[in-house]
């Protein structure tokens, strides 16, 4: 049976506000308390787990984002969540129907740390009688082959909430092509309308886990291997020549930017990700992906101090770094005009 929201909006709406405390608060056995009282009182254990859990740990992020909390806040909150889901998942109300379709596959991407919304995805699954192996946050692609190979998974989720690992996502894709196994993606990597995911070869793409119970309940994913038509993606030149370049691209922009004495450039710092979010732009021939990833930089906050970053610098820089690339200046002018409104 497909869900819906649970019809008791103002419990719900109750239960998110104090859940929300408890998170921020690190009050675990309250917020344990706080969902088996709900869980006795009728809610919904699918509503729980997405209405409450998904769009309080919504509203971490956007507090982590605005500067509201710190980077640890928002990880210990994400911590406690994944916890959370758990003591939802084994609670008697949950396992009301036999897992007997299936079985699924559901994987974060190669490099993908962000799991919670995957693993929702995938107790969204069970609880409404599929049978679901989970394996996580960032799945090797050559592990996950493996797995695919001796699983008899008849479908494969993939999920990536960070569009720097889109070329990891289309190995993965391959890879459960190759072995005759359809893919449904997921993840804020994506646009919703799945545009990206069926140029990337996904049979299939849900924006959201109600969207993905939707899909296989009502037969629009399939279940078996049906022989895509399209023309597979074949990422650019200048995708390799740059990705060969990534280490040296991403120095010459910090050095730009502090001077011959920049420190070496950390992983996830602004050089680092613009540089990743170009070449997973030129992956996809998509200028959004780089347009998403300078709104995100616009706000999001930069690591010790808290504060917003400002990307324009950087991004003259790296401008400067591919001027011998025009596809990658073509995607960097696009991007840019978008965020600036000058189109």
């Amino acid at each position: 049976m497909t869900s819906s929201p649970d019809p008791d909006d103002t419990h719900l709406s109750t239960v998110r506000e104090e859940l929300l405390e408890q998170l921020l608060h690190g009050d675990e056995m309250a917020a344990v308390q706080l969902v088996l009282k709900s869980l006795e009182n009728g809610a919904r254990p699918q509503s729980l787990l997405l209405d409450v859990l998904g769009e309080t740990q919504r509203e971490v992020g956007r507090r982590w984002q605005s500067g509201q909390i710190t980077l640890v806040e928002e990880h210990a909150a994400s911590a406690l969540t994944e916890r959370l889901a758990s003591v939802i998942t084994v609670h008697p109300a949950a396992r009301s129907l036999p897992p007997v379709k299936g079985p699924i596959t559901v994987a974060c991407a190669e490099g993908e740390w962000h799991a919670l919304p995957s693993r929702l995805a995938a107790d969204v699954l069970r609880i409404n009688g599929w049978k679901v192996v989970y394996l996580g946050s960032d799945v090797e692609v050559s592990f996950l082959a493996r797995h695919l190979a001796t699983s008899h998974s008849r479908l494969l989720g993939i999920s990536c909430q960070v569009a720097t690992h889109l070329p990891m996502v289309h190995a993965a894709i391959k890879a459960a092509t190759a072995l005759g196994i359809p893919t449904l993606t997921g993840g804020a990597a994506f646009d919703p309308q799945g545009v990206l995911s069926a140029r990337l070869g996904a049979a299939a793409h849900a924006s959201d886990p109600r969207h993905a119970l939707t899909q296989l309940q009502d037969g629009i994913v399939p279940l078996s291997f049906t022989l895509n038509t399209t023309t597979p993606h074949v990422p650019c030149e200048e995708y390799h020549s740059l990705n060969n370049r990534r280490e040296a691209i991403t120095r010459a922009v910090a050095v730009a930017l502090h001077g011959p004495d920049a420190p070496p450039v950390e992983p996830q710092s602004p050089p680092d990700l613009l540089t990743r979010f170009l070449l997973a732009a030129l992956y996809t021939d998509e200028p959004s992906v780089l347009t998403h990833a300078l709104l995100w930089l616009g706000t999001a906050p930069d690591q010790p101090d808290e504060t917003a970053y400002d990307p324009t610098p950087a991004l003259q820089a790296l401008t400067v770094a591919v001027h011998d690339h025009p596809t990658a200046l073509r995607l960097l002018q696009e991007a840019t005009a978008s965020t600036t409104g000058d189109v």
